[in-house]
């Protein structure tokens, strides 16, 4: 999976249901786990509780040329929409 921004660009190789360690965007290393049912795709990210990291939830639901990615911390939910870019 790989994003970019005008910030930064981050491209994350991972396998299904098999967890790994990821270097988050906001400098966390959490055990992950990715998960995909249907057009769902869900990113299971468990922080290391020796430092008091908070476990985060992705999660993307894809929908033809649009995905909603909801972001989940505790009770707090945080929603992005995106649409692909039709190039000429």
């Amino acid at each position: 999976m790989r994003t970019e921004s005008t910030v930064r660009t981050t491209e994350l190789n991972f396998n299904l249901g098999v967890p790994f360690k990821e270097d988050t965007l906001d400098g966390r290393v959490t055990d992950t786990t990715a998960t995909r049912v249907g057009n769902i795709l869900t990113l299971d990210q468990v922080g290391d509780k020796s430092r008091s990291d908070l476990d985060s939830k992705q999660i993307r639901d894809f929908n033809g040329d649009k995905m909603l990615m909801s972001l989940v911390v505790q009770d707090v939910v945080c929603h992005r929409y995106y649409e692909k870019v039709k190039e000429d």
